[in-house]
């Protein structure tokens, strides 16, 4: 039997063998500690309890000193009284409650839920109720695994509060034993999508780090090569890289805590909406996207194991939920087009050269060079009429617009509105006025200025630009390369084109 005592949003769960303690309490503090603050006294009175349960019972009054409401830092002076009025115990038995549940298979062995993002697995501190175990206990009429306790009946595996996907669940005990021994045994495929903050440039890779719980910050996971440190390898390949983020899909090899969130903020690629592991990234992505994602954007796509009867192969996939689908497309869509006003002047990714015209490519050039795309000048005041308005250039053809989105920073350059003083001037004369005769063009530069197309190719055959397809197949032949990219460079393709 165990114990939740009510703190606030804390629940303590301790074993009533370890700890019961008396509706109220009484200290004396029988040596002044200078240097030691009020909380951190009580936890070494109270081993039981955690320092942050304690600030909360002071921070709400339950905690006196000679009487006297005090702050956590307070320091212990010899002869005060402390008075700890401590919240009352109940048991923390999981109730049932009736709540909606995604199923994706069940039979009399187990069953796989699709978890709902911002859903907790099982009873905990400050989560007492409303939770998966809560809803499976109604569903199943208490027919789950008691290996997991009283608090977490059925669970074999499981998922963060604000991770979607899949989850296995055991009814009973011979199966709950035997899918813990496949998880063990890394028998049993996982595997994730994750929204990642910045472009990654390599397509697939493995990363081999150590995790252990962080030395200083308690609810943290981090890489440790010291003997503390567990083996945990992940495994990953690039689905689709978009403005300043990258959608991967990640193999686990071992379940670790927070396992893809701390390989992936190793690599210098947070999870987008991953305030504990990539604040400053993803305070970055929120500025040049315009898009600030509710949570961590990571999803339990696949989940395959055998059968604990049939030894038959199950494999499971989920979809992604609707927020993961916001955030694809949040991560995709400039903040001008979002919200029908003009590009950020925080190095934005598109440029309206009817100012200054050489110093909006001069940046353009810079954010090219910093995500390893190329520069694509269009020039003309519409293209097909389809550039008058940022928005319907990106929107008119999803292929052109996932294309460009992934491989140029785009600039337009409006020569309807040219004259003798503007500063497109020199740029159109710069790179021959390609629109001079009324044609709608496209200039590909590479991200150190130099220009991929020459004045031949740099303009669509007249009809030409009408077609969707036509464009992007003159486009392919200048998207950046694997291998130039690593230097920051493009260079077109060998194969055809115009």
């Amino acid at each position: 039997m165990r114990w939740m005592f009510d703190v606030g949003c804390w629940m303590l769960d301790v074993p009533v063998i370890a700890f019961v303690p008396p509706r109220t309490e009484t200290l004396t503090i029988e040596k002044s500690l200078p240097a030691e603050r009020l909380d951190t006294f009580l936890r070494r009175q109270f081993r039981a309890v955690s320092r942050g349960a304690i600030q909360r019972l002071i921070e709400q009054g339950c905690i006196r000193v000679n009487g006297r409401l005090v702050k956590a830092t307070h320091r212990p002076r010899a002869g005060e009284t402390v008075e700890i009025e401590w919240p009352e115990a109940r048991p923390a038995e999981a109730q049932p409650e009736e709540m909606p549940l995604d199923i994706l298979f069940e039979d009399d062995a187990l069953l796989v839920v699709n978890k709902a993002a911002g859903l907790v697995v099982h009873p905990a501190a400050g989560h007492e109720e409303h939770t998966l175990v809560n809803a499976l206990l109604h569903h199943c009429a208490g027919g789950l695994s008691g290996i997991g306790g009283v608090a977490r009946p059925g669970i074999v595996h499981r998922l963060d509060k604000e991770t979607s996907g899949c989850m296995v669940v055991a009814k009973n005990d011979d199966t709950h034993l035997a899918l813990s021994a496949q998880f063990a045994g890394r028998e049993v495929e996982k595997i994730y999508h994750a929204i990642v903050c910045g472009v990654m440039p390599r397509d697939k890779g493995n990363i081999r780090a150590a995790i252990a719980r962080h030395p200083s910050h308690r609810k943290r996971m981090g890489v440790r090569e010291d003997e503390s440190g567990r083996a945990a390898p992940t495994s990953y390949r690039v689905l689709e890289r978009l403005r300043e983020a990258t959608l991967v899909e990640a193999l686990l090899h071992t379940g670790r805590t927070h396992q893809i969130r701390v390989h992936f903020q190793f690599i210098g690629h947070a999870l987008v909406g991953d305030e504990t592991y990539g604040q400053r990234q993803n305070r970055r992505f929120t500025e040049l996207t315009g898009y600030a994602a509710p949570r961590v954007m990571l999803h339990a796509h696949k989940l395959a194991f055998l059968h604990p009867r049939s030894s038959k192969r199950l494999c499971f996939e989920s979809p992604r939920p609707a927020d993961f689908a916001d955030a694809l497309a949040g991560a995709a869509v400039l903040p001008a087009l979002a919200a029908d006003q003009p590009p950020k002047s925080t190095r934005p990714p598109i440029y309206d050269t009817q100012a200054d015209g050489a110093k909006q490519i001069t940046d353009a050039l810079k954010t090219a060079k910093r995500g390893h795309k190329n520069v694509l000048l269009q020039f003309g005041a519409n293209w097909c009429g389809w550039c008058h308005k940022l928005h319907v250039l990106f929107h008119s053809d999803k292929d052109i617009a996932a294309f460009l989105k992934a491989n140029y920073v785009v600039v337009l350059v409006d020569v309807d509105k040219v004259d003798g003083k503007s500063h497109n001037t020199d740029i159109n004369e710069r790179y021959g006025n390609p629109c001079r005769f009324g044609l709608p063009a496209l200039v590909v530069l590479d991200a150190d200025g130099q220009q991929l197309t020459t004045q031949d190719t740099g303009k669509l055959e007249e009809g030409d630009h009408h077609d969707p397809a036509k464009v992007l197949a003159f486009l392919k032949q200048w998207s950046p390369t694997p291998d130039a990219s690593k230097e920051g460079k493009s260079a077109p393709k060998k194969s055809g084109g115009k």
